[in-house]
Order: C-alpha cells, then sequence, then structure tokens
C-alpha cells in the first residue's frame, strides 16, 4: 500500500463491502475474507491517505453491521469485538489483515455457536408445547408456530433438522402413547380415550390406532389385560 502510482479516480467500494458483510451475516468467513482482500486489491493504487480513510470507512460499516448482529442475536450473551480500526496500531498491511481475518473468524464461530442454541431451545419449546397441549384437537404446527411467533416453515425445518421427525409425527406419537396408558390403565370407553387424547373423531381414531397398532383399540385392551 506504498504511495507510488497513485490514482485521483478514487470511489468507495461500497458494494464489495457490502458484499463482505452479506458474506459475514451467512456466516461465509472464507468469503468475508475473499472480499476483504478484493477491497485491499482495488485500494493498492491509491495513496496511503485515501487508503486509511477507506479502511476506517470499512472499519465504521463492520461496527454497524455487528452493532445490528449484538441486537438481534446476541442481546443476551457477552458479544465483545474490536471492530474500530486504529491504523497506527498495525506496521504492516499483513498485520491489519490478520485483524480483520481474526475478527471474521470469531464472529462467525461465535453465530454458528448461537445458532446451536436456538435451535436447540426450539426443539425444547416444540416440545414442551406438545407434551402440554397434545390433548388438544387444535394442536398442529400452525398452532405451534403461532405460540413461538415464528412462521410454520421455520419451526418445521428447524425441528426436523435436529430431530430427524416432523412435528404432526411428534404429536401423533404422543397422543397414541397416551391413548395406550388410557386403554391399560382405566376403564374409559374407546371414544373418552380418543377425546383425552386429542382425536376429535372417534373412527378417524379407529382406523389409526390400527393402523399403528396393528389392532384395535379394543383388541389392544383385551390384550393388555390378559397379559
Amino acid at each position: 500500500m506504498a504511495d507510488s502510482h497513485r490514482r485521483d479516480d478514487y470511489a468507495y467500494p461500497l458494494a464489495k463491502e457490502k458484499q463482505l458483510i452479506e458474506a459475514l451475516m451467512l456466516r461465509n468467513a472464507a468469503g468475508a475474507k475473499a472480499h476483504y482482500s478484493e477491497i485491499l486489491e482495488y485500494l493498492a493504487g491509491f495513496s496511503q491517505t485515501t487508503v486509511n480513510l477507506a479502511l476506517s470507512h470499512l472499519s465504521l460499516g463492520l461496527a454497524m453491521a455487528l452493532d445490528s448482529l449484538r441486537a438481534n442475536w446476541f442481546s443476551d450473551v457477552p458479544f465483545h469485538f474490536d471492530t474500530i480500526v486504529h491504523l497506527g496500531d498495525f506496521e504492516t498491511a499483513d498485520e491489519l489483515s490478520r485483524h480483520f481475518f481474526d475478527l471474521f473468524e470469531g464472529v462467525v464461530t461465535l453465530m454458528n455457536t448461537r445458532r446451536h442454541h436456538k435451535q436447540n431451545d426450539l426443539v425444547t419449546r416444540v416440545n414442551e408445547i406438545i407434551e402440554k397441549e397434545y390433548a388438544n384437537p387444535n394442536l398442529s404446527l400452525d398452532f405451534i408456530a403461532d405460540r413461538l411467533k415464528l412462521t410454520p416453515t421455520h419451526v418445521s425445518k428447524a425441528y426436523r433438522k435436529n430431530c430427524l421427525k416432523a412435528i404432526p409425527d411428534v404429536i401423533l406419537d404422543y397422543r397414541i402413547r397416551h391413548c395406550r396408558e388410557l386403554l391399560v390403565r382405566t376403564d374409559l370407553n374407546i371414544a373418552r380415550v380418543a377425546e383425552e387424547s386429542g382425536f376429535r373423531n372417534v373412527n378417524y381414531f379407529h382406523t389409526l390406532f390400527r393402523k399403528v397398532e396393528g389392532r384395535t383399540p379394543a383388541e389392544y385392551r383385551k390384550q393388555a389385560a390378559g397379559s
């Protein structure tokens, strides 16, 4: 970044800054590094004063982006990154690059960790709702998503990715398990068993139970009593 072959057609590479920040928000540290290197390559033909001004501008842009990230992702956890660059603290361009690269890596690592925790939190909250509401005939993916103030698509994808099961299947598992317990431990009639397990239609319940268990609810109760 020497002062030789100075140019006078400078324009701050805003598009490259946006690409760098976008890569960072997508947890792509390698992409952020590549865009940073492209910015340095563009600046190589300008005076040191111009380079310093551009890097200060970039530092400010990163600080604003990370402030937004902190507010949306990390309001409840420590999030300390030195985004404001003091160019006098670095003797060479390589040292400065290492500072930015370490910043990118640190942010992405923390985002990945936080994302994993958030997904685990979501799974826990979904399971808690199902466990509490399985007897509610209105329980569904949409019902759960509305409780969580999230879209059904987001909840469905995140849950399946972590549990390898679809939410409707988990709801059905809870309901059938409860049906089995009621059939074995109580004298409730079949219609009441279905109702207390979240099934509106007793005929549908009969069909579904037989499909899952290979026998009707009455047969299941009889076999359990004789065992």
